[in-house]
């Protein structure tokens, strides 16, 4: 098929052309990439809106009440229920957002914990193992989510427990 100056393509053009393995193989190629690239920048724009504040309720304790008795040494895994509430331009919870220690005795492994993914609305429980300090006494460790660029924000949340 040979082109001159002012050639309109037809059908039948783009049908021979796609006939071509390579030809074809550009085509799928590019068009994967631009719809990939496009919802990529979606999904990620959604995620993550620039100007969306970030929130977290604490609702409750699901286990380890306030002042439970633990051994020394005894592993435990501390379970709370927040909350991302629901308001207008509240920040998903992304799964690069982690609770992070902030005050007391670190009674976990690790100084933060990731967090599940969680829009606006919904509760979260988050997850961390601990161990009882050695020396008998009364330990609160305090965290607080944040977010993947450091931000600390929402509700603390803590543990409280008495080795004896």
């Amino acid at each position: 098929m040979g082109l001159s100056h002012g050639h309109r393509f037809t059908l039948g053009d783009i049908s021979s052309a796609l006939k071509n393995p390579i030809v074809a193989g550009i085509i799928v190629g590019i068009t994967g990439a631009i719809v990939g690239a496009f919802f990529g920048a979606l999904f990620t724009y959604l995620l993550t809106r620039p100007g969306c504040t970030n929130n977290s309720v604490f609702i409750a304790d699901i286990n380890i009440p306030d002042r439970t008795e633990l051994k020394p040494d005894e592993q435990f895994e501390k379970q709370w229920l927040l909350r991302n509430p629901k308001a207008e331009n509240v920040c998903p919870w992304t799964r690069e957002y982690n609770a992070v220690w902030i005050d007391g005795p670190n009674l976990a492994s690790q100084p933060f914990f990731y967090v599940p993914e969680t829009p606006p609305g919904e509760n979260a429980i988050v997850n961390v193992p601990m161990k009882a300090p050695k020396a008998a006494g009364e330990y609160k460790s305090a965290w607080i989510l944040r977010t993947d660029k450091g931000q600390k924000f929402g509700d603390p949340f803590w543990v409280i427990i008495v080795v004896k």
